[in-house]
């Protein structure tokens, strides 16, 4: 039993160290300048390979295969942000068919439930950015019925809330590219709901404070290519109101720093649609401060560069 407990203990130390050396490679990967994709693509083949022999003496282990497929989620991340979109599918494709296979043996399992609709949550984003909408709609609402059986099973569960205000986000922004506008606003007011119910559930939440922000932007940028620009403005200055509380609380989180300057350049840009010029100045002078505050604080940041250029 000593011996059995031993090993059983050391399989696990191995994992985890696997686990935390191929993510750490992983998400380092996205911050090197000038790696081409096929080097990027060499260096997590071989990663995937070391982490693959540990997997391949556990094929029914679900904590090893869960981490497996979070690996592969990594991987597909990277290679998106990369724009290498076929090989960002084929990874969140294997973690799906995992997810699929140990969701399907036990559903009583939750994590696995929660673990699938994050799946295909990924797997319409690489559908999204190949430009086959339909298929990442089908694959948006595939998780989010999941999701939704979850919350209905547990409304208290804030993490499955959460998921499910997102994926609501992502299902608005393929209807939005697709020019079902209605359709559009129902889902990020799906997603908006959320966010303000975990947001009043814990005003020092800033994480869901943040959320409630982008839900509002997400709402205001539909209803403005409605050209319902009362109801836009109404959301940006919700969405602004809590981005300059955030910002305000924290003056070096240059997250929220940025956020508010896109806050107030939506709304300058509807004052402007709407003829009231002084005001949109106003909103227009305010984010052109932020900008300028940023390109000074790092100026090899191009980004933060190009902000106070789309501020004037």
């Amino acid at each position: 039993m000593e011996k059995e407990a031993l090993a059983t203990r050391n399989f696990t130390i191995a994992r985890k160290t696997a686990e935390s050396l191929v993510f750490d490679i992983t998400r380092g990967l996205r911050n090197i300048q000038g790696l081409s994709a096929e080097a990027v693509r060499r260096i997590l083949e071989t990663a995937k390979a070391a982490f693959d022999q540990l997997a391949a003496a556990a094929p029914e282990d679900p904590e090893v295969q869960r981490s497996r497929a979070s690996m592969l989620d990594e991987f597909g991340h990277t290679y998106l942000i990369l724009g290498d979109v076929e090989q960002a599918m084929a990874a969140y494709r294997e973690s799906l068919a995992t997810r699929e296979r140990f969701a399907a043996a036990d559903p009583a399992d939750t994590r696995w439930q929660l673990d699938l609709a994050i799946s295909l949550s990924f797997v319409g984003d690489g559908l999204k950015a190949q430009g086959r909408l339909a298929e990442a709609l089908k694959a948006y609402r595939d998780g989010i019925a999941i999701s939704e059986r979850l919350v209905a099973a547990d409304g208290s569960n804030t993490l499955w809330q959460r998921n499910l205000e997102q994926m609501y986000n992502r299902l608005g922004d393929a209807l939005l590219l697709q020019g079902r506008l209605d359709d559009a606003v129902k889902a990020y007011r799906d997603s908006l709901a959320i966010a303000q119910r975990l947001a009043a559930s814990d005003p020092a939440n800033a994480v869901w404070q943040r959320d409630l922000v982008v839900s509002n932007l997400k709402v205001g940028e539909a209803l403005v290519s409605l050209a319902k620009l009362d109801e836009a403005l109404a959301a940006y200055r919700d969405g602004v109101a809590i981005s300059e509380r955030l910002a305000a609380s924290d003056r070096g989180n240059t997250q929220w720093q940025r956020d508010l300057f896109v806050g107030y350049i939506k709304v300058a840009d509807v004052l402007q649609a709407q003829g009231k010029l002084d005001d949109a100045l106003v909103a227009y002078r305010n984010s052109l401060a932020i900008a300028e505050r940023l390109a000074a604080s790092d100026r090899g940041n191009t980004q933060w560069q190009r902000d106070p250029v789309g501020a004037l």
